[in-house]
């Protein structure tokens, strides 16, 4: 790929509709553990079960959305990355440190550590949440091709092509 390389991605419709299903079963799960299990002799089930009845709708709400989003989600280029699931901003490779091909289980992503994350603030409430990711000890964006029209591969070797000096070995 040359330095000029770009990638613009947009919401799938195909997989939203899969993680909207995944949702509804999950949440549907969620229900089944609530109604089945005894908060005295199975609290951790019937606990989980409530847990899951708050996070799994609310995951869901979220991938609706998305299913009506229009315009591009992701651009990364020479000038940067838009990632409008962090932000409207575009944030340019300078303002990177380094960046890593990392996964969680098998959740895939391009792990982005901010020179001056200060200045470079969430501007979404995905971007708020995602903010922990300096917690568990990850860059504070994670690119993701989850739900998108490209493949990690394609989003990695963008991300490569355009600033290769912020991969390190190790």
């Amino acid at each position: 790929m040359s330095a000029a390389a770009r990638l613009v991605a947009y919401t799938s419709r195909g997989k939203q509709l899969g993680l909207i299903a995944l949702g509804l079963l999950m949440s549907g799960a969620a229900a089944f553990a609530v109604r089945l299990a005894d908060p005295v002799h199975d609290p951790l089930h019937y606990w989980a079960g409530w847990g899951g009845l708050i996070l799994f709708p609310l995951c869901t709400l979220g991938f609706v959305r998305q299913l009506f989003r229009t315009g591009p989600v992701m651009e990364i280029g020479p000038e940067g990355v838009l990632w409008r699931r962090w932000s409207h901003e575009r944030i340019p490779w300078t303002a990177f440190t380094r960046a890593a091909d990392m996964s969680i289980k098998r959740q895939r992503f391009v792990s982005l550590w901010l020179r001056e994350p200060e200045r470079y603030r969430p501007g979404t409430l995905f971007g708020r949440l995602a903010s922990g990711n300096k917690l568990l000890g990850f860059g504070e964006i994670a690119l993701s091709a989850q739900g998108l029209t490209c493949t990690h591969e394609e989003m990695l070797a963008t991300v490569q092509a355009n600033a290769p000096g912020l991969f390190r070995a190790g």
